[in-house]
């Protein structure tokens, strides 16, 4: 069977095989070749961070735990033709934003993209006016009825460009502690004065089974006190303290689940209601 070229070489340099390839991200790719070449100068990567897994929240069992990261911002869901005419509201305040923007996105584009200066554009005032007339036209007519034109805007890599921009390795994750004992701290008190750090904020977010502590407690009994069949062979049983603490936890919120769904009508809540996070990042390296 023929396989890509592309597909071929990153099987050699991450290295999977082309359906494991295929089936990852492009942050799993990413993060799985960082591990190999982490492997290949002898540096030492930590192991995924594994959680308590039968954490409380508000005293009740925690399903899943996690971070509101990156979203995209959908104009409108559905499917669009460019054949069609559909309707358009402009907002005229953002183009008349863009108006007076208009000579530092040009020069950006000139001097930065394209490598050129001013000198070098012998056309400048007349490609400016003619932009300038379209947002003008947008802006005194916002409600209009126009075949679209379709773009589709993909972040691709978000997560590890950010990590690599913001340089966030394990280290670099600081406390107040580890500030206070490092030898280029000045000395005061605010960390705001501190250059090499950087506050970044998160917001946590938590999937909670709504049986509360007792029914937890009451649940754990019932399972020390029961014979657990074990998976691909029903006829061997083994007690609850003897299986692995995944396989515990595993079991434990099977029956929270089932109590939930029983008492509550309800298997999850969610829950994103806690205060905002702060962490300090050290941009020193």
């Amino acid at each position: 069977k023929y396989v890509h070229p592309f597909i071929f070489s990153l099987c050699n340099i991450i290295p999977m095989t082309p359906d494991e390839v295929l089936r990852k991200g492009t942050g799993g790719l990413c993060e799985a070749l960082l591990m190999v070449e982490a492997t290949d100068v002898n540096v030492i990567y930590p192991n995924k961070q594994s959680s308590d897994p039968l954490k409380m929240y508000k005293s009740h069992l925690l399903d899943s735990e996690t971070y509101i990261g990156g979203h995209v911002e959908a104009l409108e869901c559905g499917v669009f033709r460019s054949d069609l005419d559909y309707k358009f509201r402009v907002v005229p305040e953002a183009c008349q934003k863009l108006i007076d923007k208009l000579d530092r996105d040009l020069q950006f584009s000139l001097e930065v993209e394209g490598n050129l200066t001013l000198d070098d554009v012998s056309n400048y005032a007349e490609v400016k006016q003619a932009i300038t007339d379209q947002l003008e036209e947008l802006k005194n007519n916002p409600n209009r009825e126009e075949k679209p034109l379709i773009y589709h805007l993909d972040v691709s890599a978000m997560y590890p460009n950010i990590i690599l921009t913001n340089r966030l390795q394990p280290p670099a994750l600081v406390t107040p502690a580890t500030c206070a004992a490092c030898s280029f701290n000045p000395g005061s008190n605010s960390s705001g004065d501190l250059t090499c750090q950087r506050r970044m904020e998160w917001q946590w977010r938590g999937e909670y089974f709504p049986a509360g502590r007792s029914e937890f407690n009451q649940v754990k009994q019932q399972l020390e006190s029961e014979q657990i069949p074990l998976p691909g062979y029903p006829d061997q049983t083994r007690r609850f303290h003897e299986l692995s603490t995944d396989q515990q936890a595993q079991l434990i919120k099977k029956r929270m689940k089932m109590v939930s769904q029983r008492a509550y009508k309800n298997c999850l809540l969610y829950t994103s209601d806690a205060a905002d996070e702060e962490d300090s990042v050290d941009l020193g390296g």
